[in-house]
């Protein structure tokens, strides 16, 4: 098996092909800490019997012939991914690949988004950003937002509750856009943006700190979830892109294909589907 990077929608493609004599499949995409930190509590089996995503080998082959065999991922980070292959008298192949730093693209012209380098030492942040125009608009506005991650959640519980968005992230521009958010433009440098801050020892939190940029032809933001002062706590950091009404309908009529990445994630809240662990 392969890991053959993103198609042209940014979807991750694998390429698993099963030997003669087996069966069935069981896959398993998700970020390397998540799997590594199952492994370790759960074990292997309970990955493959809560987690997997399973195909007979006949079906795996077909949907992979179709060029289906690819996943949406949402949150930049490093993925594992595992297949368990098994006969027709139980018996079991293992493989994986360890490691993958996968970031995903949109495929829209929202601008491009990069947080360059995140970091949390001695309670002092660090968060640089870099981000570019895909066409020849240029950046117009750019918010920042630092808040606890339960006041992140709620915040976007109730707008969903009184508005009616059908996902978290689909208010996310709602909240960058509102006065919980910094304007900061104006201290944009040639396509990039610095962000740092010394947390005293009383903000010993779970934080999200959201960077949002806007041209004419919609808004990119990326929310990295981190903690002030836990050593080795891993931020997760994900981005969504919010093109302008007229290229929305577009998406919408277009939806892209790809199997869904499984939330086994330990801390966090998960979510189903040809899924990855997060």
């Amino acid at each position: 098996m392969t890991y053959d990077g993103l198609d042209d929608a940014g979807k991750v493609t694998f390429s698993v092909n099963p030997g003669d004599g087996i069966k069935t499949l069981h896959m398993v995409l998700g970020t390397k800490k998540s799997i590594d930190e199952l492994l370790n509590v759960k074990g292997y089996d309970y990955i493959m019997a809560t987690e997997a995503t399973d195909f007979t080998a006949s079906s795996w082959n077909e949907f992979q012939a179709q060029g289906e065999n690819k996943w949406n991922v949402s949150a930049e980070s490093h993925y594992s991914f595992l297949v368990l292959g098994v006969d027709a008298n139980g018996d079991q192949v293992k493989r994986q690949i360890d490691d993958i730093y996968i970031k995903p693209v949109s495929n829209d012209n929202c601008p491009k988004l990069n947080t360059d380098s995140f970091s949390v030492e001695n309670r002092a942040l660090y968060a640089h950003y870099s981000f570019a125009s895909k066409t020849s608009a240029p950046i117009t506005k750019a918010t920042l937002l630092l808040m606890s991650e339960n006041d992140w959640d709620n915040a976007l519980n109730d707008l969903q509750g009184t508005q009616g968005y059908e996902n978290p992230s689909d208010a996310w521009p709602v909240l960058m856009a509102s006065d919980k958010a910094t304007d900061v433009t104006s201290q944009l440098q040639d396509g990039t943006f610095t962000y740092t801050k010394t947390f005293t020892s009383a903000e010993r939190d779970w934080y999200v700190l959201v960077f949002a940029v806007t041209d004419a032809n919609g808004t990119s933001i990326t929310r990295t979830a981190f903690h002030s002062q836990i050593e080795n706590a891993e931020p997760t950091t994900l981005s969504h892109t919010y093109p302008v009404a007229s290229a929305a309908k577009v998406a919408a009529a277009t939806p892209a294909k790809g199997m869904k990445v499984a939330n086994g994630k330990v801390r966090v809240k998960a979510s189903q589907s040809l899924r990855i662990v997060k």
